[in-house]
């Protein structure tokens, strides 16, 4: 009988580790905190960038002194600038300027000059003329 309970509860302590043990992010993180058990470095990257963005949202200069604290490759610092750029202040160049990668700081400009072609989904606006229908869901 002993062995039966504790297999039973290594299964209960393994379903409770199984997330940390994974590095499980939340679905919308807002602070670094929200990243920090999330081990597969692409993963973690993915969530800083996502956590930088709403901090930008919040605060530029909040956003920056994140960007500064936590994400040192200057590509990844570059990608988020280019949203900050595109999608949080699209009126504003000087987050175009800030991007150091020449091909990244064309596009940023681009799509900053060119809204009407920024569809995203779920803010209200259409897609572009002649442009497929969004999928739908099966």
């Amino acid at each position: 009988m002993a062995p039966a309970r504790y297999v039973a509860r290594m299964f209960a302590l393994l379903f409770i580790l199984l997330p940390l043990l994974v590095g499980c992010a939340p679905d919308d993180p807002k602070t670094a905190g929200d990243c920090a058990f999330v081990l597969d470095p692409n993963r973690k990257q993915d969530c800083l960038v996502a956590v930088a963005l709403v901090m930008f949202k919040d605060d530029a200069k909040k956003g920056e002194a994140f960007l500064d604290a936590e994400l040192a490759d200057p590509l990844q610092r570059d990608m988020v600038y280019m949203r900050v750029g595109v999608d949080v202040y699209p009126n504003e160049a000087a987050w175009c300027a800030k991007i150091k990668e020449a091909a990244l700081k064309e596009m940023c400009k681009a799509r900053q000059l060119r809204p009407h072609l920024q569809a995203h989904e779920g803010d209200g606006r259409a897609p572009p003329r002649g442009a497929p229908p969004p999928p739908t869901a099966p």
